[in-house]
């Protein structure tokens, strides 16, 4: 149903509220706990959703793309050291997909 998938979405939202009082903020297509994991313009216009949050999956991802610099920078890995550095993860996977179609 509608209210199951809408509930999906707060699967984590639900219990920092209600366990810490936190209150979410809008992130857009950008996982809250996890990078990269959002949605990318591709060369084509087309948009793909990346997302390689685990330590392992990010390590295939930047092989897979070239960006292997990132695994030997402090601040790509581990994941939580990322996602302290979200915005320049996202930046180097869109330019990424900007030169890529599809």
């Amino acid at each position: 149903s509608l209210m199951d998938s809408a509930i999906s979405f707060l699967m984590t939202a639900i219990p920092e509220y209600l366990l810490f009082g936190k209150e979410t903020s809008r992130q857009g297509t950008r996982d809250r706990y996890a990078t990269p994991a959002n949605n990318f313009e591709c060369a084509d216009g087309v948009w793909v959703h990346i997302s390689a949050g685990h330590d392992a999956q990010f390590t295939r991802l930047a092989r897979a793309t070239g960006l292997d610099d990132m695994l030997t920078d402090p601040r790509f890995m581990p994941g939580p050291v990322r996602m302290a550095n979200v915005d320049e993860v996202e930046r180097r996977v869109a330019d990424w997909c900007r030169r890529h179609s599809a």
